[in-house]
């Protein structure tokens, strides 16, 4: 057989490896590496395990496992990777397992020891924002952040430090543990390194030093601490120390009154060594046993022993989370172990915390694998955050919100759409030069030849959410791309289609109320004795509870996202004659990997008569899927509890507070920390809130600028005034 031919057969019967692809032994690398990396991070309990390590080991244990060859090779990466973090770890081929030996986990000398182990309140991602009601932390060590019951107290008022500065300061106080068998607490300053225990019972006075910053102006001191906790503290002294004489400047009492002048707060924080989230905490002696790949074997402690040293035992060698790599830049993500880690950080977090496992429909092995292959291949930061998308569309999950900080947006075309009849529908057209061509009610047809139904199809696997949620979300997206573009729309209009290139020039937004354009009307009266209010673009006062009390039935206009939170405390107690008790809000209680043995911690919600603002009429609400989270929360209680008639589409079926993941190359992915049911305890998530009366435009109405669901809304209102009669 000639060369040429015998090669170009080899080709076809070999298997087809694109350029730059994962190979499987890469792919077996990373699983294995990916798994232990999330065990480790969120479950074992040593002191090496520090939060700042993360990022450079993910970043590194990529990089390495693209290299291994075989699984010896493997083995020996992984200990070199993990045992500086978790000493008792063992990894090893499975056919040579060790067996968990507590006892090789007992220090030799006994006295003074604890159990530590991990407690997680949903997950705690560290990104700045300490309203997030997820906690973590490891029982008898200290929280790096404070406990959720602190109060923030003044120390003192505030003192002009800025003819000081660069002269150092001392900062005394004294402090006094008003229980003699209560156990120490530390003392220590939020964001720094001064920390001391306190232990007796009798007055102890303590010294803080520092310096006075360079651009420093106004300085207070304040106390963060849990009401609980029994210690009290007294006579707090500031002095500047200039060379061999100290002095105390003068102190500004009233730090409310108008200064220009910029103000820094010193905190100190009182941290109660015995703090835990709940009840519920691991035993010393329980484990970890996973294949982690075919194979190979993974066993890893759950609870060690420590003391104020340290935990045992200690390990010998240092992490390696040092890399020269700048990842907090855009331009990073050409870097393929920085895609990779990324992934596997997100997939770790999700894998550990994500409350609605049970609704992803990929196994999360193989959906590694898949994503992993992707992030390969994606060179820019374009590419790879539609990799990001598309893993996160797999989880349903529509507070899945990604952004990379200091990418550009992407553009659309200056119309809007609406499905109507089944079809896709212009809504809106905000660009005056484009009057004569496109209308609304026009149908789209195609998008640069491709038909719209095929555009959808791709779209979709980049949206994450509810079926209703990313059906809106396609919409907003259906035209984007790079600004300034022009792109060639096929629409539909009476039969007729035509053809319009239009250039992309409105910045693209994936969220749009369903009021928006000319279904928003201000707040007023739509009908004689009908109020119409828009809590989409407006909170409630007592004077417009005043106005809506002279109106014999009220619209409530919930097409979107509120636009005060709150709004639940405010209009469930007007419109309920009966305390409402109910329990719709679960945060994961995670003591164990893979959401083994999930437990949750509920939420009780309590709303009591307002007398004050009752609204007694018949109250009529306007909804579809824009509406979701806080609008969810506020339509969840009317559906519930039958306060009022619900007219439109269902919600986004997406509720409870969000957790932010913030990774390496400034990506951000917001997702659900929290499970959401419906009062009686059945499925919230992915169904939404289900209207009374469904309804939703038709082609016709938005040609016509007819609101059908408000005029819905009134029928059923004037039917009702009819029955009365």
């Amino acid at each position: 057989m000639p060369i040429k031919k015998a090669l170009t057969l080899f080709l076809l019967l070999s298997p087809v490896l694109v350029l730059g692809q994962l190979s499987n032994r890469q792919i077996r690398n990373l699983t294995a590496f990916s798994k232990i990396y999330g065990y480790v991070q969120y479950f074992h309990p040593s002191d090496e395990n520090k939060l700042e390590i993360w990022e450079g080991v993910a970043i590194n244990g990529s990089k390495a496992m693209l290299k291994v060859s075989n699984d010896d090779e493997l083995i020996g990466e992984l200990r070199k990777i993990f045992l500086p973090i978790a000493p008792t770890i063992k990894i090893t081929l499975t056919g040579q397992k060790e067996s968990f030996d507590i006892d090789k986990l007992k220090p030799n000398i006994p006295g003074g020891y604890k159990e530590i182990s991990w407690q997680h309140l949903g997950f705690n991602l560290y990104s700045g924002i300490l309203e997030r009601p997820y906690k973590s932390i490891r029982l008898n060590r200290t929280p790096l952040v404070g406990n959720d019951r602190n109060i923030q107290l003044p120390l003192t008022g505030a003192y002009d430090v800025s003819g000081y500065r660069g002269l150092k300061y001392d900062f005394s106080l004294t402090t006094r543990v008003n229980k003699k068998d209560g156990e120490p607490a530390e003392l220590k300053i939020v964001n720094g390194k001064d920390s001391i225990e306190l232990k007796t019972n009798l007055p102890e006075i303590h010294h803080f030093t520092g310096t006075i910053n360079s651009s420093a102006e106004l300085i207070a001191f304040e106390l963060a601490t849990d009401p609980n906790i029994p210690v009290s503290i007294d006579k707090p002294v500031f002095k500047i120390i200039d060379g061999d004489r100290s002095f105390s400047p003068h102190e500004i009492l009233n730090t409310t009154q108008k200064t220009t002048a910029k103000l820094t707060k010193i905190t100190f924080e009182i941290i109660d060594p015995n703090y835990a989230l709940y009840s519920q905490k691991l035993k010393f002696g329980e484990y970890l046993d996973k294949e982690i790949v075919k194979g190979i074997s993974f066993v890893m402690p759950l609870v060690l022993l420590g003391n104020k040293s340290s935990t045992f035992p200690i390990a010998t060698n240092k992490v390696n989370d040092h890399t020269d790599l700048n990842y907090n830049k855009i331009s990073a993500f050409e870097h393929e172990e920085l895609r990779i880690a990324d992934v596997i950080m997100l997939w770790n977090i999700l894998r550990h915390s994500f409350p609605y496992m049970d609704d992803v429909k990929i196994d999360q092995e193989r959906l590694l694998a898949e994503i992993l292959q992707e992030a390969s291949l994606a060179k820019t930061h374009t590419t790879y955050i539609k990799v990001i998308e598309r893993m996160c569309s797999f989880y349903n999950d529509a507070h899945m919100f990604i952004s990379i900080m200091g990418m550009e947006p992407y553009y659309t075309l200056p119309i809007s759409l609406i499905r109507a009849d089944h079809k896709i529908v212009v809504k809106e057209v905000s660009d005056k030069r484009l009057m004569d061509s496109i209308f609304p009610g026009d149908i789209i047809v195609k998008v640069n030849g491709i038909p719209v139904g095929k555009r959808v199809d791709t779209l979709i696997q980049y949206a994450s959410g509810s079926k209703q949620k990313k059906d809106l979300l396609v919409l907003n997206r259906l035209f984007n791309g790079k600004k300034n573009e022009k792109i060639e729309v096929t629409v539909l209009r009476h039969g007729d289609t035509r053809k319009v290139a239009i250039e992309r020039t409105k910045v693209s937004e994936d969220y749009t109320p369903g009021n928006a354009g000319y279904l928003q009307k201000g707040n007023g009266w739509v009908a004689p004795d009908i109020y119409y209010f828009d809590l989409t673009r407006n909170s409630l006062t007592d004077q417009n509870f005043k106005l809506l009390k002279t109106a014999r039935s009220i619209v409530f206009d919930l097409r979107g996202y509120v636009f005060d939170q709150t709004i639940s405390t405010d209009l469930i107690p007007a419109l309920t004659r009966d305390t409402i008790r109910t329990v719709r809000f679960f945060n994961p209680k995670i003591l164990y990997p893979d959401l083994e043995h999930l437990s949750f911690h509920p939420g009780p919600e309590i709303y009591f008569p307002d007398i004050k603002n009752r609204l007694t009429q018949q109250v009529i609400f306007l909804t579809n899927a824009s509406a979701m989270s806080a609008s969810e929360s506020l339509l969840g209680l009317i559906k519930d509890f039958k306060l009022g008639i619900i007219v439109g589409d269902a919600t986004a079926g997406t509720n409870g507070d969000v957790d932010i993941a913030y990774l390496p190359g400034n990506l951000i992915v917001y997702f659900s920390g929290m499970l959401v049911k419906n009062s009686d305890g059945s499925k919230h998530h992915l169904k939404g809130v289900l209207p009374d009366i469904y309804i939703s435009q038709s082609r016709n109405s938005v040609e016509k600028r007819e609101d059908l669901v408000l005029k819905k809304a009134l029928q059923v209102i004037r039917k009702r005034w009819s029955s009365l009669k």
